[in-house]
């Protein structure tokens, strides 16, 4: 049983009991039957921090509320048995009765799976001396006990991989969590990290306008531009902190294969920071290095994985509507009215400008409900893919949604339903995913095609459809 369902199931019990309390003589002389829906509503609040943000119990909530509202007469005149709750008809009695029963299911089923505890070794980092400068939290994953968990993504030497991951932009390592402890039991080492900061509610609306409309509105582009750009000061000071003193944040991982993912506008920033100089976007200059050499040859970066990525900062801002000649008075005026209400349209976005071109093998995981690889949100991707500067390849797994390649959809459920993704995500696949792209990598498996037109695309068994540049890539598969 979950645990959460306690609270949930305990707070309808004691609001069924007050509603269905005038279709029973029996209960009409206990007053104290008039305090449950205030009992209920306080259990109802108390979930929400003990068990952190939970959007499933908002209609309980709400409807516990409503019935504590109607029913304040008694409570504040005093409670008797003579107050005339047993005159309630079933005009009331039904009605209320359909509404609980509706909002405690949506609660107990989207009630977020049982989760394994997930350990992870931590160090603490503050971040470059400014005001308000953050204080990070490094998170090592991976499991020392290699006769119980063979290292099955080493390469032929028997040396585990290492990845640097950028958590995602909502959620943050807590999304991604269940995905890097799984990682290292498949024998990569996972390095994340975490922020001591609070999440507004005015950083959450930029998040969700940029995953909604960063791709198609300017506005919204910014913000994920603006995302883009924190994320790669994070990558700017994380990542040459973690190369340098690997020997005591995982010993085991020294001299391992590096490669770099990232969740949404994180994979986006790691994209442009393994491109050569001058490529575009957010990249150019590696600031964590003082260089203008990508961290792709001045770290030895084998690999890159980008999840979900949009690449916001490739987006071009759309040319500005050139005003037509008219002639005649009314055409003029016309003309002249609809410029006037032009300018409380919402500005769009252009183009695509400024691509990435990553140095280094790169896999992207994108879900399968915007196919449109010209005009979709994954536009750009797209068109990474086919700019590529080296080996590269795109998957996505038929069903998933946006959320699905992370621990979201266990933990909430109600997140996944709404954006139309698989029930319990494809976490399973993305871990087999990336652990498979860094066992080719590292074993130098990836073979490049002799023509810079080679590109391919595959459908293969486990509903994973792969489409492939300049390189041979049909070993890959869900396992």
């Amino acid at each position: 049983m979950r645990e959460i369902w306690i609270p949930e199931l305990l707070s309808s019990l004691f609001v069924l009991v007050f509603l269905v309390r005038p279709l029973f003589k029996g209960l009409w002389p206990l007053d104290g039957i008039a305090w449950f829906p205030v009992l209920a509503l306080g259990i109802a609040l108390i979930i929400f921090p003990a068990y952190g943000f939970r959007p499933e119990c908002i209609p309980l909530l709400l409807n516990h509320l409503a019935i504590v509202l109607m029913n304040l007469n008694p409570l504040f005149m005093g409670v008797s048995r003579n107050a005339g709750f047993h005159e309630q008809g079933a005009l009331f009695t039904i009605p209320a009765l359909g509404l609980l029963v509706l909002v405690s299911a949506v609660a107990l089923w989207f009630a977020p799976a049982p989760q394994d505890a997930v350990n992870s070794r931590t160090f603490t980092l503050r971040g470059p001396e400014r005001a308000g400068s953050p204080v990070y939290t490094l998170h090592v994953f991976d499991s020392r006990d290699s006769e119980d968990n063979p290292p099955s993504a080493a390469d032929s030497s028997g040396v585990r991989p290492l990845i640097f991951l950028v958590p995602p932009d909502f959620g943050r390592l807590d999304a991604v969590d269940g995905i890097c402890a799984a990682l290292g039991e498949r024998g990569v080492t996972v390095i994340s990290y975490t922020r001591a900061d609070l999440v507004s509610p005015g950083r959450l609306f930029s998040l969700w306008r940029a995953f909604r409309d960063g791709t198609r509105l300017k506005k919204a582009n910014d913000a994920g531009r603006d995302l883009e750009a924190e994320k790669r000061a994070e990558i700017e000071f994380l990542l040459p902190y973690v190369t340098e003193n690997l020997d005591s944040l995982a010993p085991a991982a020294a001299g391992a294969p590096l490669f770099l993912a990232g969740w949404g506008a994180g994979g986006s920033a790691l994209a442009y920071l393994v491109s050569p100089s001058g490529s575009g976007g957010p990249a150019g200059t590696f600031a964590g290095s003082g260089s203008a050499v990508p961290p792709s040859t001045l770290y030895g970066v084998r690999g890159l994985i980008v999840v979900e990525g949009r690449f916001w900062s490739s987006r071009a801002a759309a040319p500005p509507e050139s005003a037509t000649a008219s002639s005649g008075a009314f055409a003029a005026r016309l003309s002249k009215f609809r410029n006037w209400f032009s300018r409380f349209r919402p500005e769009r976005t252009g183009g695509l400008e400024a691509l990435p071109q990553p140095l280094v093998p790169a896999l992207y995981l994108v879900s399968s409900q915007d196919p449109d690889e010209d005009g979709g949100a994954y536009a750009a991707v797209f068109a990474a893919l086919r700019n590529s500067g080296s080996s590269a390849a795109l998957a996505r797994v038929e069903g998933a949604g946006p959320l699905d390649y992370s621990d979201l959809p266990r933990e909430y459920p109600l997140y996944n339903a709404l954006l139309s993704g698989r029930p319990g995500g494809c976490a399973e696949d993305g871990v087999a995913l990336i652990a498979r792209f860094c066992e080719l990598v590292a074993a130098g498996t990836p073979k490049t095609g002799t023509s810079s037109a080679f590109t391919g695309r595959l459908r293969l068994p486990g509903g994973l459809y792969l489409e492939t540049r300049y390189w041979n890539f049909e070993d890959i598969q869900l396992y």
